[in-house]
């Protein structure tokens, strides 16, 4: 339920959309959908719970919010490839494209990583993603060819999926720029 006012807070506060009882899964902002390719999601914010599963939808102004019936077990993140198509990536390993038909919320493997938390793209590019994992690398996905090639199947040298190589390495000491 949405606060009226809050003590000390700047004249231009907003009042939260929507408010969760306190718990150790915070919200994971996702996105306002816009590509066609999310059909009777498009303009509604998509959201989850860290470490959750399940996905949830709400109209972009505000009001109540509703499970979208996907599961992505351990979500970790959402992410936006160049043209606007949306991503969600697990702490199991997944990253997926998300895609609806026309109502039901859809999720399609793009590979397999170690600890996913993060998805960028180059503006306009919908084949490269630029993905990083929790134990500090970045990798490069060609995700048209690693779909052709099947990489849910996790195909590739060390077991990254096909047509991804990694861009940054770990290392040894937190904080030194690659």
């Amino acid at each position: 339920v949405p606060e009226a006012r809050c003590a000390g807070c700047p004249p231009n506060y907003k009042p939260p959309q929507h408010t969760y009882a306190p718990t150790n899964q915070p919200v994971v902002g996702g996105y306002v959908a816009r590509h066609p390719s999310l059909g009777s999601y498009v303009g509604r914010y998509l959201f989850g719970r860290y470490g959750g599963a399940e996905l949830y939808v709400m109209d972009a102004g505000g009001g109540p919010v509703q499970g979208t019936g996907l599961n992505i077990p351990s979500l970790s993140s959402f992410g936006e490839d160049g043209v606007g198509q949306l991503y969600v990536t697990s702490l199991a390993g997944a990253v997926s494209r998300l895609s609806a038909t026309p109502n039901t919320l859809s999720a399609t493997s793009v590979g397999t990583f170690s600890q996913p938390s993060a998805v960028a793209a180059p503006y306009g590019d919908p084949d490269r993603l630029f993905i990083a994992e929790l134990g500090g690398r970045i990798v490069k996905a060609d995700v048209e060819r690693a779909a052709a090639a099947g990489a849910g199947a996790g195909g590739g040298s060390g077991g990254a999926p096909v047509g991804v190589s990694p861009m940054v390495s770990s290392h040894a000491t937190p904080g030194t720029p690659p």
